[in-house]
């Protein structure tokens, strides 16, 4: 996203993307909204003496942003360059004005998925990353905060705290009469009368610029639940849903009910499982019925560049203009949708307001809807739930567990060269599928290199005399398609040392330096070509021969290569100028003796 500071409307989000911690759903970024900031903050007093719109009156940048601290931002401010007119000079400054910090949110998730158990399953906590500032308003102080958590959803919030103001214009601020306020403390008027801190109304609009997934149509959808029961009869909901075609207000009572919600989707954008994404609009807020403006809990327009502020519009392209003008002069398909969201906070002051006033909150939620086939933090093992018919598999997660590790047994009393050792895989869950199993023969706990460099991987494994004096074992993998894979070892085997054994042969390694590229002002240019034969008496060796080159103590190549015919041969690279030494062990088959062969190479 991109965050700046407006000098009205305070901090101003654009180009918000949400990316998933794997590519599961998709790849990179996906577009949620092009656009978000508070377009109007309206304050009237409910003894109708005075009415303030904070926003468009005042601003939340300029001069009424507060500079960041420690305390107020435990993450990292970033700074915010401002300019403005000081008596007719033009002054710039630099202050720390947006907050970004990463947060707990506490238990994200938690399921022992198997009913009447309590057996620990899945249990996450959750983070989010907080975007915010601060501004001063006459006694208000407010924070404009904007919450992204980890799997998808925002909360835009707008806190208020400062103090409660002491006075005001004719009175207005703290009356006589109980009806329009609250009294705070003991303060009585000359008369000894009661003063009453006035109560009134926080009208915050929002104004939200939906971009899912950069559509170039997306549409407003209403979702409406009627009970159709008999009267008496336990209820009976259904939920019908309605495009919107064109601009309109939502209004508590007459145009929607209490059970009514929004969202806006892209119908060209499906996720997974098909189903178009969208993001819902959670607004539990009341709004100002008296107010024309302020009585919608939500208006939805279509994007117009002059249309900034719900209300006492500044551009001008549409001076003075509202919410209600916009829906009313608005024409064409609602198909590009702003929504102008209304948290409205009856504010009836207590003592505990005083001094300074703990923050209270007004907020509303953006929730994927269908954005993502499954949540994007969903756990591997519960990635194949997707709709119904996982129920009667409630012992097993998804991902392949191995409960009983793989075994490895020998065919015959002993092992020796020509042993054959099987391999079984153990016990693995399968009550959501039936498993597929592979086999990867290890050699000290590492791959053993077969035939034509390839890795043996069946279940059966022929020893050879690379094996002596090793330990053998077997990992297993249980697959399946869709679902994550698992993989277990057995435990390993122990192969009698070559001492043990019947002597062959007596062998002869050599090591041929075929030849050698120089490198050029000690740069790691050069190369050297090795051939190596074992030769015996009666006799063709077989198996692998080991090759080290070092310089000092240093190992700088290390590799196993496979005689053909006795021979073997390799290339090592990237030598730099100096002295190396290069080591051929042959460890012996059934019909040969182990042997090495040593020699010295330089490199100018």
């Amino acid at each position: 996203m991109c965050a700046r500071i407006h000098p009205m409307k305070g901090l101003v989000l654009e180009q918000i993307e949400f990316k998933p911690p794997t590519d599961r759903e998709y790849a990179g970024y996906k577009r949620v909204l092009d656009q978000l900031w508070l377009a109007q903050l309206n304050v009237p007093y409910d003894n109708g003496l005075v009415q303030y719109d904070d926003i468009t009156s005042f601003g939340f940048g300029g001069d009424h942003l507060i500079p960041q601290t420690d305390v107020t931002c435990p993450g990292n401010a970033l700074e915010v360059a401002q300019t403005k007119l000081l008596e007719g000079i033009l002054v710039t400054r630099a202050v720390p004005g947006i907050c970004v910090q990463e947060v707990p949110t506490g238990l994200a998730t938690h399921s022992l998925e198997a009913i009447g158990t309590k057996e620990f399953r899945i249990a996450e906590q959750g983070s989010a990353l907080e975007v915010s500032s601060l501004a001063k308003i006459s006694w208000y102080e407010y924070q404009q905060k904007i919450t992204f958590d980890d799997h998808g959803e925002i909360d835009v919030a707008l806190g208020a705290t400062g103090d409660v103001a002491p006075g005001g214009v004719g009175g207005a601020m703290f009356g006589t009469d109980p009806a329009y306020g609250w009294q705070l403390g003991g303060q009585r008027t000359e008369q000894g009368e009661p003063t009453h801190a006035a109560s009134h109304w926080h009208n915050a609009i929002w104004r939200v610029d939906f971009g899912i997934d950069r559509g170039e149509r997306q549409y407003v959808e209403q979702w409406d639940y009627d009970n159709v029961a008999e009267p008496g009869a336990v209820p009976k909901l259904t939920g019908t849903s309605l495009r919107k075609q064109r601009a309109f207000h939502a209004v508590p009572g007459k145009t929607m009910e209490h059970d009514t919600w929004f969202r806006v989707l892209n119908p060209d954008s499906l996720n997974a499982d098909g189903h178009p994404r969208s993001y819902e609009i959670v607004n539990r807020n009341l709004p100002h019925r008296e107010i024309d403006v302020f009585a919608p809990l939500m208006s939805f327009t279509n994007v117009h560049p002059c249309q900034e502020y719900a209300s006492m519009n500044l551009h001008a392209g549409c001076p003075g203009e509202s919410v209600l003008d916009y829906v009313t002069d608005a024409e064409g398909e609602l198909d590009d949708p702003v929504a102008w969201v209304n948290v409205g906070f009856h504010h009836i002051d207590r003592d505990e307001d005083q001094s300074p006033m703990h923050m209270h909150w007004q907020r509303f939620q953006l929730v994927p809807r269908d954005f993502f086939a499954q949540k994007p933090t969903i756990a591997d093992d519960r990635a194949c739930i997707n709709g119904a018919g996982w129920i009667d598999s409630l012992d097993s997660p998804c991902v392949a567990t191995n409960l009983a590790a793989p075994t490895v047994t020998a065919v015959g009393d002993e092992v020796s060269v020509g042993t054959t050792l099987h391999a079984t895989p153990g016990r693995w869950n399968e009550r959501r599928t039936s498993w597929e199993y592979s086999y990867l023969w290890l050699r000290d706990g590492q791959p053993i290199i077969g035939g034509d460099d390839a890795h043996p991987l069946g279940r059966d494994y022929v020893v050879t005399a690379a094996d002596q004096g090793a330990r053998l074992s077997v990992r297993v993998t249980a697959s399946h398609p869709g679902f994550p894979s698992g993989h277990a070892d057995s435990d390993p085997l122990q192969v009698p040392p070559s001492n043990l054994w019947p002597t062959g042969s007596p062998t002869r390694t050599a090591i041929k330096k075929v030849k050698v590229q120089e490198s050029r002002n000690g740069k790691a240019s050069g190369r050297a070509r090795l051939r190596i034969s074992v030769t015996a008496e009666n006799a063709t060796p077989t198996g692998n021969v080991t090759i080290r080159v070092k310089q000092g103590k240093r190992v700088v190549f290390k590799s196993v290569q496979r005689l053909r015919r006795g021979t073997t041969a390799t290339t090592v690279r990237r030598l730099h100028a100096g002295r190396y030494t290069i080591v051929a062990r042959y460890p012996g088959d059934a019909a040969a003796r182990k042997s090495k062969a040593k020699t010295a190479l330089r490199v100018r």
